[in-house]
């Protein structure tokens, strides 16, 4: 059989495939279309495109086929302590086809301009889901086509820090940045989910604190922010009655009370039980029937799948953001990849579940982009910036230069 190189994907291969990984992603914010879940069909699609992924790179081995080696090792737990709850089914399914499918879904951005064209489709996407939660907000929580406001929250943040990156990378415009950030951070105050809104602060400080020089006036821009927020859900009318407003006024919360017994809960199960109480079982091991998990990944998989593969998913993550973290300053990238998916790591510790799929992804991502199967591809600079590298080409040509 003649192989050929891999190339760089083309300006079709980018736009579809970043359509596809959102629509994937995010699919289930939006309403069903004819009838069918936007991410089911999203998910049949990328199969067919991430097995045409790994086979154009033979005969080299596509290093996204350990993904599923890491789903297998869990799923079969589920040999050991079998899910005794149709919750417990429901949840082995959605890992072994779509969580898993989202994951490595990562490998079809196949090269650095594909990132740029990811984090464009997604802005579009979640300013749509941002205006039809400002649209439908009338105190409280809101939520854009009755989709969970939890993951609402997450993909806004994750749009937010996106848009923060262009604007600091230069790859954007500054003010159309500022108004994508404005109307997405409106519609993350409006959700009412402070995790994802934790996560966005701790994704904007790692992209403050590693993008280079002006980390003074960044950090200054994100006190300024920060105080802008404050006072706008404290101020505005808009705001009145929401979660954020209830916060900041000294109102209780009682979630918070039921996750941190949630949490103590988890911990002790997880010291009596260490093999775990298997696939959707925790409910009914800790005798707490408000909710089917614990509201945090890590704990979960301790508790459900055995402190050993806990303890594994936990080294996986500190090895892929330390490989993200030696990289971050030099390669614009891998800053991204670094801030999202520490956005991700906040989130699935306050509010997340196992099947948390664009966690799952992200971690992906900050694996695959430290490897060589990323390939080189010009970025796109802001359009004044073309402008000045193509006159400053001009007046100094190869031969000139050489010469």
């Amino acid at each position: 059989m003649k192989f050929t190189a891999v190339a760089p994907l083309t300006a079709f291969g980018r736009v579809s495939r970043s359509i596809l990984i959102v629509a994937l992603l995010l699919g289930s914010l939006f309403p069903l279309v004819e009838g069918f879940p936007v991410a089911v069909v999203a998910a049949a699609a990328a199969g067919i495109v991430i097995v045409y992924e790994i086979f154009r790179w033979l005969p080299q081995f596509h290093p996204v086929i350990v993904v599923p080696v890491f789903f297998g090792l869990v799923a079969l737990h589920s040999q050991y302590i079998a899910p005794a709850t149709e919750y417990g089914d429901d949840k082995l399914q959605k890992w072994v086809t779509i969580t898993l499918i989202s994951a490595m879904a990562a490998s079809l951005l196949r090269d650095r301009r594909a990132f740029q064209t990811f984090g464009a489709v997604w802005l579009v996407a979640t300013s749509l889901l941002a205006v039809a939660t400002i649209a439908g907000f009338d105190g409280g929580r809101a939520d854009a086509f009755g989709a969970n406001p939890i993951w609402l929250a997450r993909a806004l943040a994750t749009g937010i820090l996106i848009a923060i990156w262009l604007w600091w990378k230069k790859y954007a415009s500054a003010w159309a940045m500022l108004l994508v950030v404005a109307l997405l951070g409106a519609g993350l105050a409006a959700s009412g989910s402070r995790g994802p809104a934790i996560g966005a602060v701790a994704g904007v400080v790692v992209l403050a604190l590693f993008a280079g020089r002006g980390r003074l006036w960044r950090v200054a821009l994100i006190l300024a922010g920060g105080v802008a927020a404050v006072w706008a859900v404290q101020v505005l009318p808009f705001f009145a009655g929401s979660r954020f407003d209830t916060l900041l006024t000294g109102g209780g919360n009682a979630d918070d009370t039921v996750r941190t017994t949630y949490w103590s809960l988890t911990r002790e199960l997880i010291s009596t039980t260490p093999d775990g109480v298997g696939f959707g079982n925790w409910n009914a091991a800790v005798g707490y029937p408000r909710h089917l998990w614990p509201h945090n990944l890590f704990l979960e998989v301790g508790a459900e799948m055995g402190i050993w593969l806990g303890l594994l998913t936990v080294a996986i993550v500190v090895v892929v953001a330390l490989r993200l973290l030696r990289r971050s300053t030099k390669d614009p990238i891998a800053l991204l990849v670094l801030a999202l998916l520490t956005a991700e790591i906040v989130s699935v510790n306050l509010s997340g579940d196992l099947n948390a799929r664009t966690f799952w992804f992200m971690l992906t991502l900050g694996f695959l982009v430290t490897t060589r199967f990323v390939l080189d591809a010009p970025m796109k600079a802001k359009r004044h910036l073309r402008k000045k590298q193509e006159r400053q080409a001009a007046e100094n040509p190869p031969e000139l230069v050489a010469s």
